[in-house]
């Protein structure tokens, strides 16, 4: 299919250089602990001419971890969601390998050791709160609130909004997806433009449908109307569906 073309098996030279620039981003440290955990690993492999069960699964894990990078850098559209494995596994190795430098440790520098780990791992938690106390979306709540109150069926690309909603809803179908990012990834243009489902009385307008480019001919009128904007949703209702229109504000 084109999204396999696109986000498993893409071969666009361009896609390569953005992939290895997002790699370079966040990807860094765990291609370190991977090489790292394998060469401790076939040291004791050479030592011992023989691997226990435990260090056995240590290798599959580490081969699949290196994979799955393999394929990140080679075949993946780059997005930073398809990291998320290999970054998740790579935790495991991080612990095996503080513990070994634990026990190298003296009785003396250990609890250094661990209150440097601990500062660490606080400003980390401290600079994600702050983060995302930046980016808190209250404008989701009241959104949603706005289309339980309103609308008849709601169709949006916004997905985190489909989990607070009361009434029926839909997302375009999957071909949608698809050719978008294959305009996105492989400079291919759309063919025609979509149409948001016919049984849809209002179409929210987010984030993610801007960055893609998603119902842009809806600002131009026609068949919908905007209505409202909540935050960083525009809300859209069907200009037909007059029976909703006495509680629009």
């Amino acid at each position: 299919s084109s999204l396999f073309s696109v986000s498993a098996f893409n071969l666009d030279w361009s896609n390569r250089f953005a992939t290895l620039q997002s790699f370079a981003r966040y990807g860094v440290p765990t291609l370190i602990v991977t090489g790292v955990s394998f060469v401790i690993l076939l040291k004791r492999y050479t030592r011992m001419s023989e691997l226990s069960s435990y260090e056995f699964g240590q290798l599959l894990l580490l081969l699949f971890t290196a994979s799955w990078m393999g394929w990140f850098l080679c075949f993946s559209s780059g997005w930073a969601q398809y990291f998320a494995t290999p970054l998740f596994l790579s935790c495991i190795f991080w612990g095996y390998l503080l513990s070994l430098v634990l026990e190298r440790l003296s009785a003396r520098s250990k609890p250094l050791f661990v209150l440097l780990l601990s500062v660490i791992a606080l400003v980390m938690l401290t600079r994600n709160v702050q983060y995302y106390r930046r980016y808190s979306n209250g404008a989701l709540y009241e959104v949603a609130g706005y289309m339980n109150a309103r609308a008849k069926r709601v169709e949006s690309y916004e997905s985190e909004l489909f989990f607070l909603l009361d009434v029926p809803y839909t997302y375009p179908p999957f071909e949608v997806h698809a050719e978008l990012n294959a305009e996105s990834y492989s400079n291919v243009e759309s063919s025609s433009e979509y149409v948001p489902d016919p049984d849809s009385s209002h179409v929210v307008v987010g984030r993610a449908a801007r960055a893609w480019g998603l119902y842009s001919e809806l600002e131009l009128g026609g068949e919908f109307e905007r209505v409202a904007q909540i935050g960083e949703y525009a809300v859209f209702r069907r200009t037909e569906d007059d029976s909703m229109s006495l509680s629009e504000h």
